[in-house]
């Protein structure tokens, strides 16, 4: 649109009148205007029932009268342009702030379109658009989470105190050995039987011990009266 402005001049000119240079910043503003003029009379043009106040400006753009007209900050800032939510422009003027922001996110992408747009449903609209995004889509795949398998019987069922019980090897302090040396265990399991307390002490152990270790466990639970007792 800015070079089809560019165009209209110069032909009025004459030719060592004619500009030939980049686009300026007056000539962008002005085909911005003249680009959303035409989306709000497409747009609006038949409803302008709105829940907000709104009035036109002397470019014959519609804004939005907001409540800190009393800051003292820009005027597009206090009277944002009123645009649609679903129209091509708004969504290639949402996807450009979006790579030039380095691909925002929601919230930051429309703090900033606010300083300048009011955009109806924004917050959709911005999503959807974010959604279309491929580099946003690529960076945003999540790995396949696994199914949790069901418990077994006799997690669940209904049990007296201690009728289960079994090894527990959650919470294990791992460490990697160099060269062709296995990993070791830190392995602590107190257990108290009506006899005597007997303690597996906390050290660490080799993978091929634990078997040995289970076995020496299963031992002690087959005692009567068996009671495990926590650490705190």
């Amino acid at each position: 649109m800015g070079w089809i402005l560019r165009f209209i001049n110069n032909i009025k000119k004459r030719v060592n009148e004619r500009t030939f240079c980049n686009l300026n910043v007056e000539e962008c503003d002005k085909a911005e205007k003249i680009i959303l003029r035409k989306v709000q009379r497409e747009c609006f043009e038949k409803n302008r029932n709105f829940s907000m106040q709104t009035y036109l400006d002397p470019d014959d753009l519609l804004r939005v009268t907001t409540r800190i007209i009393q800051r003292k900050d820009q005027e597009s800032f206090r009277y944002p342009i009123l645009l649609p939510s679903k129209h091509h422009i708004v969504d290639k003027l949402i996807f450009e702030k979006h790579v030039e922001l380095c691909h925002a996110g929601i919230q930051v992408l429309m703090s900033t379109l606010r300083e300048e747009y009011w955009i109806i449903k924004s917050r959709k609209t911005i999503r959807q658009v974010i959604r279309n995004c491929l580099r946003c889509k690529r960076f945003s795949i999540h790995s396949r989470q696994s199914i949790s398998a069901p418990l077994p019987e006799d997690r669940i069922r209904e049990a007296q105190v201690f009728e289960v019980i079994g090894v527990d090897l959650a919470e294990m302090e791992l460490e990697g050995a160099e060269g062709n040396e296995p990993f070791q265990i830190a392995l602590e399991v107190p257990l108290k039987s009506s006899n005597e307390i007997s303690y597996i002490e906390k050290e660490k152990i080799r993978c091929q011990e634990i078997t040995t270790i289970q076995t020496d466990i299963k031992m002690l639970e087959t005692q009567l009266a068996l009671t495990m007792t926590g650490t705190e």
